[in-house]
């Protein structure tokens, strides 16, 4: 009697039917659940390392976005890949215990079917390529072509950064001919690719649209190399097993004798392409019939001399997106809004009350061509001056959520204004109020003297003064943000200062108690009453007294005993015997 190996392994509930990769992840979970119950039982808490937990985030639901127009493939949409030889689709294990080398992940083929999760949606990224400007001349610099350098990104693997496919030499897999596949956060050496159609001489296509319903070749920059997956090569991760992820490597054996026992390949020295025989493939001759001999693709590009790619069906692949115009509502990558947060407290803790408004000054300095915006390397050098170094992998999720055109740059203003985030509607009403107040003769702009005069009157009275911030720093902080002015301030830069400094204020109520007291604006209840508008005694024609709050003192000096009588008329107050001041 002959038994299955899942029965020899004890598990008499599966038939000679199931299959074993099935069989593999059932016991691959029950692996887990013992471990993590192990843990548990150990007063030991389980975390995102361990493969319980991992498996749960890999597999939570995500979305693929739609093709662009003419079913071309946009840039920065998620996508899945798709193995035509096995339907497998490309996707990420993060598991430690199955990491190919430190500081990588696995990266393998899901099973045919696989619905879109956090493991297996990607996104293509732009790299620099010297034809960008004419992509960009045309109306495309926004969706892949052949021939175009390109980065595979998963963006919702980790909270620390983005997932980048990468390969070098180092990564040779068991076969000699054969390079792995792997992730690794931040990218580097090794992960950038070029897209080529399946099936076409090299460079036929190169510089035209690639459209979802190619067939396509996914070839490893660095060493010239095809991206494989056959229905053959299984391996062992956190899911029970599945298709491998690899390059074939060329060039392994140049120099070494050819043996007759060997399965070789004939190279055409020319055209640099591969001798092919296929049985769907026939020939009429004087013979009636015969199999048809032609040269296939390879392609010799990227930056290795002679090499050579040689691609079958294993190396053909299809992205998988929705129909195009099909409803889709992008979400910001999971390593975004930390990383966005760590990056923003760093600008609040170096810049203090006025951050955002320092590090705009100072952005604004390094923009010496004055198109206001700022390369990759540009701008890692400017966090850096400005007190806030950051890690590649944080690099990677704060710039490409700005460089969403993929051109290597981002907009300094764009930056500043996401990473501080707007007003909510309280705290534009009373900024808004205050300028309106203070644009007295209707110009729609206001003198800057004026502004200090004011703002250097009430500084005493700033929510900060004397807690950490002196009369004179204060000032000074004001005079500072203003540096570059014209002598005028309009209604919209005004605003824009108080969105720099509104970025640190947690509290609605501090903020507005702080415009207040900054421009004298009346009113405000409990914490956030205004504690700098004058006040009076008037005492009434009828002998008795009131304490009176002028809505409105800015510019009236506490001497001109008209101007208040004046004031208080316009506010109703009338049959005044007498006033004394209070405040």
């Amino acid at each position: 009697m002959q038994f299955t190996p899942q029965q020899m392994a004890g598990y008499k509930g599966y038939s000679s039917g199931v299959l074993v990769g099935n069989w593999s992840e059932d016991l691959q979970v029950m692996e887990d659940k013992m471990t993590l119950y192990e843990m548990t039982k150990a007063g030991v808490s389980s975390n995102a390392n361990s493969t319980f937990a991992v498996k749960a985030a890999m597999t939570e639901p995500a979305q693929i976005g739609p093709a662009a127009a003419g079913n071309t493939i946009p840039f920065n949409v998620p996508l899945q890949i798709r193995s035509d030889t096995t339907e497998g689709i490309l996707a990420l294990d993060v598991s430690p215990r199955y990491a190919p080398r430190l500081n990588h992940v696995n990266v393998t083929f899901a099973p045919k079917g696989s619905q879109p999760q956090v493991r297996n949606v990607w996104v293509l990224q732009r790299v620099p390529d010297p034809n960008a400007d004419f992509y960009a001349s045309v109306g495309e610099e926004g969706i892949l072509h052949y021939g175009q350098k390109v980065k595979i990104v998963n963006e919702n693997s980790s909270n620390n950064g983005f997932y980048s496919l990468i390969s070098t030499l180092q990564d040779t897999a068991k076969s000699s001919s054969r390079l792995e596949l792997a992730a690794c956060l931040g990218g580097g050496n090794g992960t950038v690719f070029v897209v080529e159609p399946a099936g076409a001489l090299p460079g036929t296509k190169d510089g035209k649209p690639v459209l979802v319903t190619d067939a396509v070749v996914i070839i490893h920059g660095a060493t010239n190399s095809p991206l494989a997956c056959e229905a053959h090569h299984r391996t062992s991760n956190s899911f029970g097993g599945e298709f491998e992820a690899f390059f074939f490597l060329p060039g392994t054996k140049d120099g070494k004798p050819v043996l007759v026992t060997d399965a070789v390949v004939i190279i055409h020295g020319a055209t640099n392409s591969p001798l092919a025989c296929e049985a769907h493939h026939r020939t009429s001759n004087s013979f009636g019939g015969e199999f048809e001999a032609s040269c296939g693709i390879i392609k010799s590009q990227a930056t290795r001399a002679q090499s050579k790619v040689c691609t079958q069906e294993g190396n053909y692949f299809h992205v998988v997106m929705q129909p195009v115009g099909s409803k889709w509502t992008p979400v910001a990558p999971r390593a975004v809004p930390s990383a966005l947060q760590r990056v923003k407290a760093k600008i609040l803790e170096r810049g203090g009350r006025n951050g955002f408004r320092g590090l705009v000054r100072f952005l604004g300095q390094l923009d010496e061509n004055g198109d206001k915006s700022l390369s990759r390397a540009e701008f890692r050098n400017a966090m850096e001056t400005f007190g806030i170094p950051m890690g590649s992998s944080e690099l990677d999720a704060v710039f490409n959520t700005f460089d969403r055109n993929g051109d290597g740059k981002v907009t300094i203003a764009e930056f500043v204004r996401t990473m501080r985030g707007e007003m909510n509607s309280r705290r534009v009403a009373i900024v808004q109020e205050a300028f309106t107040r203070l644009n007295r003769d209707g110009r729609g702009d206001v003198e800057l003297h004026d502004l200090i005069d004011v703002f250097s009157t009430n500084a005493s009275l700033h929510p900060d003064a004397g807690k950490g911030a002196s009369h004179e720093e204060l000032i000074r902080e004001f005079l500072d943000a203003w540096g570059g002015s014209n002598g005028r301030i309009s209604r919209a830069q005004f605003v824009e200062y108080y969105s720099d400094i509104s970025a640190g204020i947690d509290k609605d109520d501090y903020f507005e108690l702080l415009v207040r007291n900054a421009w004298h604006i009346s009113g405000g209840e409990g914490w956030c009453e205004n504690t700098t508008a004058r006040r009076v005694l008037v005492v009434f024609n009828d002998d008795t007294q009131r304490v009176v709050e002028l809505t409105d003192d800015l510019g009236l000096r506490g001497d001109d005993t008209q101007g208040i009588l004046k004031k208080l008329a316009s506010q109703g107050i009338t049959s005044i015997k007498r006033i004394q001041l209070t405040a």
